[in-house]
C-alpha cells in the first residue's frame, strides 16, 4: 500500500516490480484533533439488531442485490 502523495515510495515499489494497477479503496482519515460540528440525526432514526422482528429474508435479497454477493437466506442454509 502507497498513499498518493508518497512520491519516494511509490518509486522504490516501482523499482521492486510493482505495478500500479489504480485505486482499489478510498482510505478516509478522521483528524481527532479538530473540532467537529455535532451530527444531527433525523427524528425517529434508531438502529435496529437483526435479532429484532425484521424482514430478514427481504434484507438478504436486497444485500444480495445491492452488493452482488449470494449469502444465504435463512431458513434455506
Amino acid at each position: 500500500m502507497v498513499h498518493d502523495w508518497d512520491i519516494g515510495r511509490q518509486a522504490l515499489l516501482r523499482g521492486k516490480g510493482y505495478q500500479n494497477l489504480g485505486t482499489i479503496e478510498d482510505v478516509r482519515i478522521y483528524d481527532l484533533t479538530r473540532d467537529y460540528p455535532a451530527v444531527g440525526l433525523p427524528p425517529g432514526f434508531r438502529f435496529a439488531s437483526m435479532t429484532e422482528d425484521i424482514p430478514h429474508q427481504e434484507r438478504v435479497e436486497l444485500e444480495n442485490s445491492v452488493w452482488g454477493t449470494s449469502l444465504p437466506i435463512w431458513g434455506r442454509c
